[in-house]
């Protein structure tokens, strides 16, 4: 029981920042490979448009994911 508690209680501080780098990661890869001076430390508001566009899309395809497999998993074809 106390297991249970500690994992409940701890989770959030893995799974938030995981999160908030997998949402974060096409837009700084974006950047890298648009980056075309070394010196150069700043995005362009496109590159920025372009990985939030990423970012939005993989959080919706999580989303959409997410939704099914708990749809699935309340109407019983999936196992577990």
């Amino acid at each position: 029981m106390l297991c249970r508690w500690t994992v409940l209680v701890l989770t959030p501080y893995g799974v938030v920042p995981f999160l908030t780098a997998v949402l974060t990661l096409p837009s700084v890869l974006l950047w890298k490979t648009e980056e075309r001076d070394e010196h150069r430390d700043r995005i362009t508001d496109t590159q920025f448009f372009w990985g939030l566009l990423l970012a939005a899309a993989l959080a919706g395809v999580a989303w959409v994911v997410g939704h099914w497999s708990d749809h699935a998993w309340r109407i019983g074809t999936v196992s577990g």
